[in-house]
């Protein structure tokens, strides 16, 4: 059996305060690369490579040696498959997670948007990634052209954030889901991580 694995394309076009959307491209808000899809595509990895992006996903600020211990091989060596890893565009870039509470972002809502017919998509990805609130922006099949991740204080400010994005040009019409719960919420699936349930 093989230890290769290949990295499926890409098909969700997303922006994060990391992510910038393209037309056909990825730009990407870290020092190590401009990639488009088709490009990530054709990444392999080996055992070791696997095991490296499980401990990055777990622990971003791993240092090289601890990986290196785990993994069987030399400090430097391990910065070299991560540096790999980096310019292939497989690691996008290292942030902190933030619990949002703490920062008085309490509230979360999903925002359905339908852009205007006849109106440039990428004009209004553009005034959308203009808006702090907004996490997350996805585009998306159906009755709605874009999902986004909202973020913000209160519900008056919910209320407030939607005003704005009712006048934005572009926007035909929105439905919003407030969350009053989250259940699961962790690091993106590996692969060859583990068999799903």
């Amino acid at each position: 059996m093989s230890a290769e694995f290949r990295v499926p394309s890409a098909e969700c076009l997303a922006f994060s305060r990391d992510w910038i959307l393209g037309t056909g491209h990825f730009f990407l808000a870290s020092p190590f690369a401009v990639l488009e899809p088709a490009t990530i595509a054709n990444v392999t990895f080996d055992v070791v490579d696997r095991r490296i992006l499980e401990i990055l996903r777990e622990q971003g600020r791993a240092p090289h040696a601890l990986i290196a211990k785990e993994v069987g091989l030399s400090a430097p060596a391990v910065g070299e498959r991560v540096r790999k890893l980096e310019h292939a565009g497989v690691i996008a870039g290292y942030a902190a997670t933030f619990r949002p509470e703490a920062l008085g972002l309490g509230i979360c809502a999903f925002v359905s948007i339908a852009p205007q017919p006849r109106n440039p998509g990428a004009n209004l990805v553009e005034n959308l990634s203009a808006m702090p609130e907004i996490e997350e922006l996805h585009a998306v099949a159906g009755p709605y052209g874009y999902v986004a991740k909202v973020r913000v204080g209160t519900p008056e400010e919910l209320d407030a954030f939607l005003d704005r994005l009712w006048v934005l040009e572009g926007v035909e019409r929105t439905e919003t889901t407030m969350v009053l719960r989250t259940s699961v919420e962790r690091p993106m699936y590996l692969p060859f991580a583990r068999k799903p349930l």
